[in-house]
């Protein structure tokens, strides 16, 4: 039975109550131009990034955020001195100058105006990263009041021979252009076994509730919901 709601409140139930892990959107990136753009950033625009959770085969482009500074604010903020997230500079960086493109339809066709972290991530051929999950207390369980489809994903390349998985729910069907939301709490892995570079752009601490997302998170909702026969 589909549930009348307003699309406003309908699709803050689907990203706070639904329970999902992921939820793929109909929107289609240009990813094409995309990849052109991320194939020719700098080496140094790229950093190594949590190499104790991972085989050393992932990195990542700071978009928007701290410059260079790939982690959340928190993870500075005792050498800083930053007491909350509003001490911390965040703007839009050197390296999201070197993607223009990109950044105007981050804007423009995503209608994103507020972002806080932006990074674009990239794991190499051979890359592995380590069943994790992403919840502040690591011993804490997977409970309801934190199962929130918070993070936005472009996938602009992922390649066939690439894994994103969680336990008992399988693989995220990402494919070259698609775009996802995803709850890290859920425990996950990746692993890159094609010869190809796997680059996903994620989105942290964005505004999901305008008009244009929450439109394509009720469409994607009554997608999954007509795949999987359910409700």
């Amino acid at each position: 039975m589909t549930i009348q709601l307003k699309t406003k409140d309908y699709s803050n139930w689907i990203r706070k109550e639904s329970g999902l892990p992921w939820l793929m959107l109909p929107i289609e990136v240009p990813w094409k131009k995309i990849l052109n753009e991320i194939e020719n950033l700098d080496s140094d625009d790229w950093i190594l990034y949590r190499p104790y959770s991972s085989n050393g085969g992932w990195s990542t482009a700071v978009l928007h955020g701290l410059e260079k500074r790939p982690y959340n604010w928190e993870y500075y903020a005792k050498t800083e001195g930053w007491t909350n997230k509003n001490d911390a500079p965040n703007t839009f960086t050197q390296t999201s100058k070197k993607c223009k493109f990109l950044m105007q339809y981050i804007e423009e066709k995503l209608k994103i105006k507020k972002q806080e972290r932006t990074r674009i991530m990239n794991l190499a051929p051979g890359g592995k990263i380590n069943l994790h999950h992403d919840r502040l207390d690591q011993n804490a369980p997977l409970t309801r009041d934190i199962m929130k489809l918070n993070t936005l994903h472009l996938s602009i390349t992922n390649p066939k021979d690439s894994i994103f998985c969680i336990p008992h729910w399988g693989n995220v069907p990402a494919s070259n252009g698609s775009v996802f939301l995803f709850n890290n709490k859920w425990e996950h892995t990746l692993e890159n076994k094609s010869n190809q570079n796997r680059y996903h752009i994620i989105f942290n601490g964005i505004d999901l509730e305008t008009d244009f997302l929450q439109e394509k998170i009720v469409e994607g909702w009554e997608i999954f919901k007509s795949k999987y026969n359910t409700l």
